[in-house]
Formats: C-alpha cells, structure tokens, sequence
C-alpha cells in the first residue's frame, strides 16, 4: 500500500493546507519502487543505490487533469491517468 504524502511551503499561515494525505484504497495508486541487491548491483559499487526513482506530474493526455509517472530503479515504471473524483 503507498499512500502519497506531498509537501510544500507555507505562506505561514495555519488553516491554509496545500497537500492532503490520501490512502491508496481511495486513489487506487499501488506503485512501488522495490530494490534488490547482486553482486554486481549494490551499494558498494553503485553509490546512489538506494536514492529511488522518482515521481512527476503533468497533463499527460491533455483533458485539464494532473496526471502521475511514477519512475522505478529496476521494476517497471507506471502512469496513472487522472480521471477525476479519484
């Protein structure tokens, strides 16, 4: 289960909330970045080994909504289209 937890800078004031934390049952994300060592591929020889792939956002498709790619070391990467309403 991942649950998405965004952070951003604050105006300094208290009430304002720019990101929400969501539960993956709700927006139906299920990526993983999962890593295994080899002899060959290890922190030892590969020193950004554990610094993960990484994440974007962006209208893919072009409707209006933000879409995610989600980037992995060594499994398959995953695009989640937005479709509105989770």
């Amino acid at each position: 289960m991942l649950l998405l937890n965004l952070m951003a800078c604050s105006s300094g004031d208290k009430d304002v909330v720019l990101f929400e934390k969501l539960d993956s049952k709700k927006t139906h994300i299920d990526f993983s970045n999962n890593i295994t060592e080899t002899k060959d591929f290890n922190i030892l020889d590969y020193l950004y080994f554990y610094n993960g792939g990484g994440v974007s956002a962006g209208d893919i498709n072009n409707d209006g909504l933000v879409d995610l790619f989600f980037v992995s070391n060594q499994g398959k990467n995953k695009l989640y289209l937005n479709k509105g309403n989770m």
